[in-house]
């Protein structure tokens, strides 16, 4: 088992517990969840959320990180 540190300012923490909370979950859950449908495992909440979590992915960060690295070479 692995443990992830990420550090939120309190503000957005205190946003992001209080929207997950009137749900009757917790951060660590949401992300924890999150995670499982990235990768698909076993504990996956299905192939629909899988694909989303795996959409989101590909928007926000395998795009922004190629947009970064072709800003970085066009810089040089």
């Amino acid at each position: 088992m692995k443990r992830i540190v990420v550090e939120i300012d309190n503000e957005t923490y205190t946003r992001f517990a209080e929207k997950v909370g009137l749900d009757g979950t917790t951060p660590k859950t949401v992300i924890w969840q999150f995670v499982q449908d990235l990768m698909f495992t076993n504990e996956s909440a299905g192939s629909d959320e899988s694909m989303y979590a795996n959409g989101w992915y590909r928007r926000v960060v395998w795009e922004y990180r190629h947009t970064y690295e072709e800003m970085k070479k066009r810089s040089k």
